[in-house]
Parts: structure tokens; sequence; C-alpha cells
């Protein structure tokens, strides 16, 4: 599929923890080719979302708005806020209301843990995670060298956003809104999703479907936009 930036439905994506995905810019253009992507940093928007809200208000028609993992929990909160235009598509992937649901693979306990290792071996901390979304060779590469430039004070501070932040359900009735989800996914916590609005991706999508699954991440973000 050859498309110009023209043809593509423009899509602001908001990244997980320790994930700027400009990492895998390339890559992520070519598999998702009916979208021209901007990658923003959901370190950012954990406590003053001023510059984002002015980017949903300004954005082109059209424009679709994704929350990954970490993301997903900034989006959610921008919805309850009233600063998504009711009118523009929303996706969250891989999403939690609490990051240490009590069913959960994570405690704060763990996290706290992860913070004090971050100041004495960032590589380390990074490194166990990257296998635990299940990166290998040259992605898993990238992603450490962008997560290791975030910086530990950053790194840190999103952890805590984690382990303290519990929205409760039910998830913000916005008009346009889907959830993509892994059944196999080791970092998102269990979470109830609206099943007529769900899409389950294939096994082995683990918590990076848009890497393991292209095409039917693909697909998925096709519907949302409302494209052929």
């Amino acid at each position: 599929m050859n498309r110009t930036d023209g043809d593509r439905t423009p899509l602001y994506w908001i990244g997980g923890w320790a994930s700027d995905l400009q990492c895998w810019d390339g890559l992520l253009r070519e598999t998702l080719p009916a979208f021209d992507i901007r990658f923003l940093d959901a370190h950012n928007f954990l406590h003053a979302t001023s510059r984002l809200e002015h980017l949903l208000a300004v954005a082109p028609a059209g424009t679709c708005l994704a929350g990954w993992s970490l993301g997903s929990l900034v989006v959610e909160r921008l919805l309850r806020e009233g600063r998504v235009p009711p009118e523009m598509p929303v996706v969250g992937i891989c999403p939690f209301l609490d990051f240490c649901e009590p069913d959960g693979p994570w405690k704060p306990l763990v996290l706290r843990r992860m913070v004090k290792r971050l100041f004495g071996d960032a590589h380390g901390t990074l490194a166990d995670f990257a296998t635990t979304l299940g990166l290998e060779g040259l992605v898993r590469e990238s992603w450490l060298r962008q997560a290791l430039e975030m910086g530990e004070p950053a790194l840190a501070e999103g952890l805590t956003y984690l382990a303290e932040t519990r929205l409760e359900a039910p998830w913000h009735p916005h008009p346009r809104r889907l959830f993509v989800v892994s059944p196999d996914d080791p970092v998102s916590p269990p979470c109830r999703t609206p099943e007529s609005v769900t899409r389950v991706m294939p096994a082995g999508s683990r918590h990076v479907p848009f890497l393991n699954h292209p095409e039917a991440f693909h697909a998925a973000l096709v519907e949302l936009a409302g494209r052929e």
C-alpha cells in the first residue's frame, strides 16, 4: 500500500512508560501505512497537559488519538476532564485504569523497588522490562537507547505515577472510542473494557500488538478512523 502524506489520517500517539515511540518511527510508519503518526512522550503529560490540550484543539479534522499503556491512562484522564474533542476518534492500546490492580502482575512495592534500582542500575532495570515486553534484536536496542536517554528522574516519576494513579470504572463514554487488547499481555493488568468496542489481537501480541501483529493492529486503527 503506497500513500502520500496527504492520504494518511493524522494520529497522535501517546506512548507508554520509558517509551517515546520515535525509536520505532520508521518501522511503525511502514507497518501502519494509513496513518501519519506524531509520537508524544507520556512523561511530558503526567501532571501538566495544557500543551497536549492545545494540540488536540487545533488538530486537523479526522485526527485520531491513541494512548498505549501509560499513555492510555493519560488519555482517559483527559477524556474525563473534557479535554478531548467529542468528534475525535480515540483508541486505548493495552489499557488499564489501575496499574497496581490487585489481580495484576504489579504491586506498589515492586514499582518502588524499580525506582530505587534505577538510580544505580538503570540499564539493568530497563533491560529486564524490555524482556518483559518481549523486545528482541534491533527493536530492543532502539528501545533501550531511547529509554536510557530519558534519564533516571523522569523514569522514576513515571513509575511513581503508575503506582499512585487509580481511576475508577467505568471508562468515560466517549462517542468515538475503541480498545485494543492482547490476550497474553504480560504488562497491563486485567481490565474490563466494553465488549462492543474492544478488539482482541491475535495470540502472541503481548504488550506490543503493533509490533507483533501489525496487520491486525492496523485493521483496528483503520476501523477507528472510519477508513475503507
